[in-house]
């Protein structure tokens, strides 16, 4: 669920005011103006937007349990599951790899790959989510663990995923995930 200040005329009132815009009217293209005033005559940059989205509660816990759908599909090793979660125009800047993938078939080629590893798992260890109405990015520290040459490799990584919400729920929109930097 999210609200607009379309819905909330109050808030839209609220915003005007805090920005300085004093009285105002809502204009029919969803903008504020000063009262009497047509919405050329206010400047473009103090022209507030009505239908900014805000998130409802609950959405931070939404977009953690996304990361951990995520972590899930990656055990199975199922590459085609692991694609699914990505948004068709979603980009990644993979851990294990110098390219950028920015088809679904590139991004699905990743996890080909990367699924050869024996007992490959990706534990999130921080989240930090910030919430921007129908989007929202994480951003944190996770690390993968595998299995080679008959011993298990743990590799600490750093990660940004960006989502969108969508009616089937919070789809990756951008993901960029890289080795962290051994300490100096």
């Amino acid at each position: 669920m999210h609200f607009t200040l379309k819905s909330y005329p109050a808030m839209a009132r609220a915003l005007a005011l805090s920005i300085g815009l004093g009285t105002f009217a809502l204009s029919g293209m969803g903008s504020v103006t000063t009262a009497g005033a047509s919405e050329a005559a206010v400047p473009s940059a103090l022209r507030v937007p009505t239908d900014i989205v805000i998130a409802a509660p609950g959405d931070e816990a939404a977009v953690i349990a996304a990361g951990n759908n995520w972590a899930k599909a990656i055990a199975t090793r199922n590459p085609k599951k692991i694609a699914a979660l990505y948004d068709p125009g979603a980009v990644l800047w993979a851990t294990f790899s110098t390219t950028r993938f920015d088809t679904p078939g590139e991004i699905h080629a990743y996890f080909v790959d990367l699924t050869k590893r024996e007992n490959l798992k990706a534990v999130f260890t921080s989240h930090m989510v910030r919430m921007h109405g129908d989007v929202a990015i994480d951003t944190g520290y996770y690390y993968f663990s595998f299995t080679e040459n008959g011993k298990t490799v743990k590799l600490p990584a750093r990660y940004t995923f960006a989502y969108k919400r969508t009616p089937k729920g919070w789809v990756i929109i951008e993901h960029h995930s890289s080795v962290v930097p051994p300490k100096s």
